[in-house]
């Protein structure tokens, strides 16, 4: 299940973040995902989810910002389930 919300952003703030309209949804999830995994309010699994990234590629933009990786058996199971649900494994 998903819930949507509506938000709007001043024009001026879309241009400091850079960001085009066509990738804020995308560029607000990865942030948040990448915000509540650094305050440990998601797990790696959750916030990978959020962020719909790859593992590979969330450890990635985590890396860019100098966010240490706390990714614990916990986590590899969730995935791991994920994966198996979707096929994947």
């Amino acid at each position: 299940m998903a819930v949507t919300y509506q938000m709007t952003f001043p024009e001026e703030i879309l241009g400091v973040l850079r960001w085009r309209k066509a990738d804020i949804e995308r560029s607000i999830k990865q942030e948040l995902a990448i915000h509540f995994f650094r305050m440990e309010r998601l797990s790696f699994g959750q916030a990978r989810r959020l962020a719909e990234l790859s593992v590979v590629d969330f450890i990635e933009a985590l890396k860019e910002r100098n966010i240490p990786l706390h990714y614990d058996l916990a986590d590899y199971e969730d995935d791991l389930n994920t994966m198996m649900a979707k096929g994947s494994a």
